[in-house]
């Protein structure tokens, strides 16, 4: 028989009325993002992606939700009988979170990539962690189902520590990636700070960037303290073992809700109002013309979904604000 140990079981009511708590966040926060999205318009590339990969990962936590839900229903008819679910349940269970892991590693990457202008030879190593983990998630779930089905403890235990080394790729891509976004942040702090006069709009921008590596931080936190509490082999683990694939959804949908409402540099500094920009010399960095500088900053954090006409006009409104305050005219 498989290692009864590492199949799932039906969560006490608490937690599953906590999975249906964060569910429900979830849901809410999936209904704006997919609002917003539609009603931008599916001209763009960028923005088609970004509703479906939200409607896939929305899809793989709302499974893993109603099934916990008929488990803890067939529980509740059964109360003398302790309840396992199905190969093909178990298998679920375990693995479908697994969507949800690849695909948030893959927006954690893409928004780092972003920042950095698309380039960069230190993506190579998150991309090979990135691939591996899919390639792990796949041979899990082929061993966790003949482990089920056919009753091999070798299969069934081999998919558990295939498991952990998922997770051991899945925190090494989110490490990569939120060390390379507080460097480009910091990087465009200073950038900032010395090329801008106009300190509402830096301050706005740093919050836009902020925002992806406090939340970057904040996201690898959860896994860590996930998977020090299933090395302790704490009660607690149920609970984060249960919830985490809805914190998983939870984290790039509010990504998606940012880039869509346009919470970018490019977008704050072409809002109305004076301002002035001077270049004295940055260690580290080449001022660039306005142009230039804008066409930088427009990648920097939500890489507009807007059509090529927005930018036109965004660097048309720019020019005319700098040309009004140029002193020699």
């Amino acid at each position: 028989m498989p290692n009864v140990a590492m199949a799932p079981f039906v969560p006490p009511l608490g937690v599953e009325l906590c999975e249906t708590f964060l569910f429900g966040v979830y849901s809410a926060l999936f209904a704006f993002s997919t609002f917003l999205m539609l009603r931008k318009g599916l001209s763009n590339r960028t923005t088609n992606a970004m509703l479906v990969v939200s409607v896939v990962m929305y899809g793989a936590a709302a499974t893993h939700w109603a099934l916990e839900i008929a488990l803890t229903i067939r529980q509740s008819t059964h109360s003398k009988v302790h309840v396992m679910p199905t190969p093909s349940e178990s298998v679920a269970l375990i693995y479908v979170p697994a969507i949800n892991f690849f695909l948030s590693d893959s927006i954690v990457l893409w928004r780092a990539w972003v920042l950095w202008n698309r380039r960069s030879m230190w993506f190579i190593p998150p991309l090979i962690f990135l691939f591996s983990t899919l390639v792990f998630s796949v041979a899990g779930l082929v061993l966790a189902y003949e482990g089920f089905t056919t009753h091999s403890a070798y299969k069934a235990n081999m998919s558990y520590i295939l498991k952990w080394i998922l997770w051991g790729f899945t925190i090494s891509t989110n490490l990569w990636a939120t060390c390379l976004i507080f460097i480009r942040a910091w990087q465009h702090r200073r950038s900032l700070h010395s090329q801008f006069s106009n300190k509402s709009a830096t301050s706005k921008t740093e919050s836009a960037l902020a925002f992806l590596v406090e939340s970057g931080a904040l996201y690898l936190c959860l896994w860590l303290t996930f998977v020090i509490l299933a090395a302790l082999k704490s009660p607690a683990v149920l609970l984060f073992r249960t919830n985490i694939v809805q914190l998983v959804g939870i984290y790039p949908t509010a990504i998606f809700t940012v880039v869509t409402m346009q919470m970018s540099a490019a977008d704050i500094l072409t809002r109305p109002g004076p301002q002035t920009l001077h270049h004295p010399p940055v260690v580290g960095f080449v001022p660039l013309p306005p142009t230039a500088q804008l066409s930088t900053l427009t990648t920097m954090v939500g890489n507009s979904s807007d059509s090529d006409s927005f930018i036109g006009s965004c660097e048309d409104r720019l020019t005319r604000t700098l040309a009004s305050s140029d002193p020699e005219k």
